[in-house]
């Protein structure tokens, strides 16, 4: 059914191999084969989880999407507590709970529960304790067995509120939350299955609640366009992937000067003057360009995995594209590896922060073993001059000077290394979702690199991150996100 992991620093500042799982979470409905946590997208305390076979309201791969308000754990008690009860809360609203037992070492595995209060008659007068009651829930546990090594000092209670966004009336392959976004209090979940495909904008009101306001197609879509694939979003602006679409696009949708509640109102027009459709300058069919995207202000970038120009079939590509000072996007730099191969998927993934860039090449060959799809992921630098002087004026070697290739230390036949990145500030991870992570057979893994004070062309893995109850084939790492610690 799937599962999502958050890892979060130590109170050192620093990525650490132990004790670095946050918590582990899965929904109260799980299902074989649902796919949760097929994409994810974390932005502050808010994670957005995609399900795209889930078969909600019954249809079959019609998907869904999940958001989670990730809040700190609390101190609840000594060691000697074996209950607690969480008050305030709201009727009729799943309420997820983790706990852990704790001493001055660190924290133990989680234990989960989930439950649902609500409004209760009187309960019998013989002793009979209702888990769910009226804004409240109470809790209880067995104490570990006592162990003289291991003693508990005391338990930290986590709660939090899961919201599985509705609205969508989806149907069957719809595989909505194939891929999602969040930015503020603005979330977008793709859904390339629904006829040309579709994408949802999710706002949050005052009262907390997350809301679909607009819906976005595109106004020359035909069936099978896997428009929703991929997606973004920053401040008033979504990218949306269309890999299928002829030789690929992706679309720029602006948020109304009313907001996006004003969008499905507006009239085709209306809607076109908001809209830019991207396309590749050297567009060919099946470059999948639109298989991933990226955005940060005025910079978009657009993965084409599958680009075999210069006769390298499948070495991948990515574009940048940048906004000008009439508001129109142009593209500005064609981004291939320095040491490009056919195969490589260069472009499968993409993220974007301010000057610097992170695609990633899943099935590039390893470095030191030769072993084959160990892949990679390539960092780049935007030039002084802009992305703009990137194809006219720099030769190979000052686009390589400006490119830094990371690579596990450990490089796994097929690890699929760079099929997930991400980026925020001086802090990129990237997904390996068939690393055999300690020996456990495509258990998965995701990696963590910082750059160094001397750059990202001296880079090492800071940490590899596995779940704590790994298991064969389980994936970890097919998506991954980041935001400060």
């Amino acid at each position: 059914s799937g599962k999502v992991y958050v890892f979060t620093k130590d109170s050192s500042g620093e990525w650490k191999t132990a004790w670095n799982e946050e918590f582990s979470w899965s929904p109260s409905d799980p299902e074989p084969q649902d796919n949760f946590g097929a994409s994810v997208a974390l932005d502050g305390s808010t994670l957005v989880v995609g399900t795209p076979h889930d078969d909600d309201d019954d249809f079959s791969n019609s998907g869904s999407a999940y958001v989670v308000d990730i809040p700190a754990w609390q101190a609840i008690g000594d060691h000697a507590a074996t209950a607690h009860t969480a008050t305030g809360l709201t009727n009729d609203v799943t309420h997820t709970f983790l706990i852990r037992a704790v001493n001055n070492i660190g924290p133990s595995l989680l234990a989960t529960a989930h439950a649902t209060p609500a409004l209760l008659p009187p309960t019998q007068p013989t002793g009979f304790t209702a888990i769910a009651g009226n804004a409240e829930v109470g809790l209880r546990w067995n104490a570990p067995a006592y162990v003289p090594t291991m003693p508990v000092d005391s338990y930290e209670i986590w709660q939090t509120t899961v919201s599985k966004l509705s609205g969508f009336n989806g149907v069957q392959d719809d595989k909505i939350g194939q891929s999602v976004a969040i930015d503020g209090d603005t979330a977008v979940v793709g859904a390339p299955g629904d006829a040309a495909g579709s994408a949802f904008v999710f706002t949050k009101d005052s009262a907390g609640d997350w809301r679909l306001t607009a819906t976005l197609q595109p106004s020359d879509g035909d069936n099978g366009d896997e428009f929703g694939h991929s997606v973004a979003v920053d401040g008033d602006t979504v990218i949306v992937g269309s890999y299928k679409d002829d030789a690929g696009s992706a679309y720029v949708f602006t948020e109304p000067g009313s907001g996006w509640a004003a969008w499905d109102r507006l009239p085709t027009s209306g809607k076109a003057g908001l809209t830019a459709k991207l396309t590749a300058s050297d567009g060919a069919t099946n470059a999948w360009f639109g298989h991933s995207v990226a955005v940060d202000g005025d910079t978009v970038i657009v993965g084409a995995p599958q680009d075999s120009s210069d006769s390298l079939t499948f070495a991948g590509a990515a574009y940048v594209f940048t906004k000008d000072s009439n508001d129109a996007w142009n593209q500005t730099a064609k981004l291939t590896a320095y040491d490009r191969a056919a195969g490589d998927r260069f472009g499968t993934a993409v993220a974007v922060d301010d000057v610097t860039v992170i695609v990633g090449a899943y099935l590039d060959d390893g470095e030191v073993t030769n072993e084959i799809f160990v892949g990679s992921a390539y960092v780049l630098t935007e030039p002084n001059a802009g992305w703009g002087g990137w194809d006219d004026t720099l030769d190979a070697a000052s686009k390589a000077n400006l490119m830094a290739k990371l690579t596990p230390s450990v490089e796994d036949h097929s690890a699929f290394f760079g099929k997930s990145v991400d980026l925020d500030g001086d802090t990129v991870v990237i997904g390996a979702e068939n690393r055999s992570h300690d020996g456990i057979s495509e258990s998965g893994a995701a990696y963590v690199f910082v750059k160094p004070a001397s750059g990202w062309a001296d880079a090492t893995e800071t940490v590899e991150l596995g779940p704590s109850d790994a298991a064969a084939s389980d994936n970890f790492g097919s998506s991954v996100a980041v935001n400060g610690d």
